[in-house]
């Protein structure tokens, strides 16, 4: 796709970072083989569209756990960018663990 390599493409998940890494391409890959060798290069966007997707719904769901996360994804549009924006939850006094757990816009 053009894109350069990520620099965590060969770290290993969570074990020894203590993070979850979310991979939008790695899982298009996963799924469907390489692109433009085993599906033809038009159709990588309604291969990715589900992908997208299921990557969203566990983005929110790690977050919402409290787990770091990071998200292997190039947001090419400003509206999918948009939809990722993380803002912090308030601080409150009855739970110091919720301070630190960020919610996602839709």
């Amino acid at each position: 796709m053009g894109c350069s390599p990520s620099p965590l493409r060969s770290v290993p998940v969570a074990a020894n970072h203590g993070y979850t890494r979310l991979s939008v391409d790695e899982e298009v890959h996963r799924l469907h083989g390489r692109y433009g060798v085993d599906y033809p290069e038009h159709t990588y966007f309604e291969r990715e569209r589900p992908v997208v997707e299921a990557v969203r719904a566990r983005f929110v769901k790690e977050l919402e756990a409290g787990n770091d996360v990071v998200l292997d994804h190039g947001l090419w549009r400003r509206e999918d960018a948009n939809a990722l924006t993380v803002t912090p939850k308030p601080l409150t006094t009855s739970s110091p663990a919720s301070a630190s757990r960020p919610t996602t816009r839709k």
